[in-house]
């Protein structure tokens, strides 16, 4: 939400403050993988909740690229500016041209994310509702589907199928990885480089449960590492 979010009223100078903790809220140099872990468990649970047509929620649906855009922009926007961007396919573009995601799958997951998008505002209007889901019968369906250029039913279903079958390849290749190549399994050298006395540091986080979390922690909030 904060990645997307912009002023929109206010002063010049409440839009730059925004625009400051906007940027050093998502863009950190360190992201510990705890915190990537919760996004993707949402995502996770969100997927389990879509019903059978559900062009956002489902399995390579509209979600599944926006959170491949956003989770590789919060693990590496702080040293590649260029992603530090709003929109979903800006954010895309700039993942192929700095060599983090291959350029052909950005061009895939940037046209299956254009397709859902246009599908999901014609299913909008062929129903006037805030829906997100293909229509179950036939009849308007098949006014969906010669909207959006195809014969019938039978090719749109085999179009979107191909489009959200390649959109969940995509996402599982990068984000159910490393997190766009970027391990945090060396927290605890990270922090010990950085303080004044690791040894003694290490005495007290060594001996707690999930300790490689609270490295992970240190890193990501710059004012406890300078306590520490």
């Amino acid at each position: 939400a904060l990645i997307r979010s912009r002023v929109v009223c206010g002063t010049r100078t409440s839009e730059d403050r925004w625009e400051s903790l906007r940027t050093s809220t998502c863009f950190k140099p360190h992201r510990g993988s705890w915190a990537i872990d919760a996004i993707l468990s949402d995502r996770q649970r969100t997927e389990q909740s879509a019903e059978s047509g559900d062009l956002k929620r489902s399995k390579g649906g509209i979600r599944d690229v926006e959170f491949l855009a956003q989770v590789l922009q919060l693990v590496n926007g702080y040293e590649t500016p260029t992603l530090q961007g709003r929109s979903t396919i800006q954010a895309l573009a700039s993942l192929g041209q700095s060599g983090l995601v291959d350029r052909l799958d950005c061009a895939a997951a940037i046209e299956g994310y254009t397709f859902l998008r246009q599908l999901e505002h014609r299913c909008q209007i062929v129903g006037n509702l805030q829906t997100h889901s293909v229509p179950s019968d036939q009849l308007s369906k098949g006014f969906l589907a010669r909207t959006m250029g195809f014969e019938g039913p039978e090719a749109l279903d085999s179009e979107l199928e191909r489009v959200m079958r390649s959109n969940s390849e995509i996402y599982e290749k990068y984000v159910s990885g490393p997190y766009g190549g970027k391990s945090t399994v060396d927290a605890r050298a990270q922090v010990f480089g950085q303080v004044r006395h690791p040894e003694t540091l290490a005495l007290w986080l060594d001996s707690l449960p999930a300790s490689e979390k609270f490295y992970e922690g240190l890193n990501e909030n710059s004012d406890a590492l300078n306590l520490a």
